[in-house]
């Protein structure tokens, strides 16, 4: 099996392409990079088992599946194209910047009946996912609230900072904490009310810090907090986490920072284990499962969910209210 990537726009290609290398799952087929990521793209290029291909046509005739990872307001036109020829497609996160694209992606998937799966890695970190299997089991009673935190870097003037290339900072950094919040309390949310600002960072196009209350059908409450106003240092490493309390129990995980962190000097690096523990080679294991079997890794609905609830958390952190959910 042959899997390409379209798009060199951030460095999760090289994440996906370990991860399926580590897991002895399938073969990277090759990348095609836009001109306005040259540099990624060139880096990528001296991998001597990547092929650079001139066309993202190119990658898409030579491969049997596809990972987007282009700006995010490119995903749909990217994702269209390669589901409209019936192959299998993981687009990064988010799936889109709005709802009205997320429908559109996932339509396309339905007419080619070709197979489409988006999510953040956070979705499968390993961490999380026992989380996840101990409330399902029901050993905790009943899910009342969850909450769930994640630190994330920003750069001011970033194609990931822009409102209209990412979706911004709460689409962009807060799908993390969105979509763990949905696989766990969902699958349908009500409302939404979320706070967001520039804290530290007053040159950021859209934020560096937000909040997002969830309430879910089920009465569940959730809470995701997104932080890139803290400057790490070697004192200050913090790990995403996740605390989910029970009517009987309650349970917390967090990445281990001591094996996701390396320290030099005063600054902080990801390890090699970083991506193992963050969720990247299970994404990348459930993906392949999704191909081989023709089976959905994750439901349509449930995709399109966690775009509803960014959406409605964008629209309340601007407008100050509370944003019900409509399906």
């Amino acid at each position: 099996m042959k899997i390409g990537i379209i798009g060199a726009a951030l460095g999760h290609p090289a994440v996906f392409t370990r991860a399926i290398r580590d897991l002895r799952i399938a073969e990277v087929s090759g990348l095609w990079g836009d001109d306005e990521d040259h540099e990624r793209r060139d880096r990528f290029a001296a991998d001597p088992g990547l092929d650079i291909f001139d066309t993202p046509e190119a990658v898409i005739d030579r491969s049997d599946a596809l990972i987007i990872t282009t700006r995010t307001n490119d995903h749909r036109r990217y994702a269209e194209a390669a589901l409209s020829r019936g192959k299998a497609v993981f687009v990064d996160k988010p799936m889109a910047t709005n709802v009205a694209d997320a429908i559109a992606i996932l339509e396309t998937a339905r007419k080619h009946d070709a197979p489409v799966m988006s999510c953040s890695v956070r979705r499968y970190t390993p961490a999380f996912v026992s989380i996840i299997e101990q409330i399902c089991s029901g050993e905790a009673g009943k899910p009342i609230q969850a909450v769930r935190y994640e630190p994330h870097g920003v750069i001011a003037g970033d194609w990931q900072d822009r409102i209209e290339t990412s979706g911004g900072f709460i689409f962009n950094y807060g799908i993390h904490v969105a979509d763990t919040l949905q696989r766990l309390l969902g699958p349908q949310a009500v409302a939404v009310q979320a706070f967001a600002d520039k804290l530290e960072f007053k040159d950021v196009d859209s934020h560096d810090t937000a909040v997002m209350t969830i309430r879910f059908a089920n009465g569940a409450i959730g809470v995701g907090q997104v932080v890139g106003a803290m400057h790490v240092t070697e004192n200050i490493a913090s790990a995403p986490a996740l605390c989910v309390f029970g009517t009987q129990n309650s349970y917390t995980a967090r990445i281990d920072e001591n094996q996701a962190y390396e320290y030099t000097g005063r600054r902080v690096g990801v390890s090699p284990y970083y991506y193992l523990l963050g969720g990247a080679h299970d994404t990348m294991r459930a993906f392949v499962r999704m191909i081989e079997t023709g089976e959905p890794a994750i439901a349509h609905d449930e995709m399109l969910e966690v775009v509803r609830i960014l959406e409605a958390a964008r629209t309340s952190a601007a407008e100050g209210r509370v944003v019900p959910i409509e399906h």
